[in-house]
């Protein structure tokens, strides 16, 4: 049945385009949520490194430049921590769509592959 035909294209297409809306959107958010950690972790970090005595730098035996590079890649690994935490949920039910899209497909064939 053509009718059949244009609305499985009609729906695919709508599913491709409302994919993409919600991924933009998950990007933005995430990127706004690392900015706002970045900004508001960093300073507070640097403010209690700067607090330290000469004697906890002098314990440390890093200059301030490796320091500062150690912060930065501790605040920018913990903000990219939060982006990884959806996947937590979301790989598994992707997952599982996926299986029961096969199964109604081919039935228990899936399971050979």
């Amino acid at each position: 049945n053509i009718y059949n035909g244009i609305f499985l294209i009609f729906l695919l297409t709508t599913c491709s385009i409302l994919s993409t809306v919600l991924n933009t959107n998950f990007n933005i958010r995430s990127w706004v949520i690392k900015v706002r950690l970045v900004g508001s972790l960093s300073p507070l970090i640097f403010a209690r490194a700067l607090s330290l005595s000469l004697i906890s730098w002098s314990k440390l035996d890093m200059s301030e430049a490796q320091i500062n590079n150690l912060i930065q890649i501790d605040v920018e690994q913990l903000s990219e921590c939060f982006k990884s935490i959806h996947d937590i949920w979301a790989l598994p039910v992707q997952i599982l769509v996926t299986f029961i899209l096969l199964y109604l497909q081919i039935r228990l064939a899936f399971l050979a592959g």
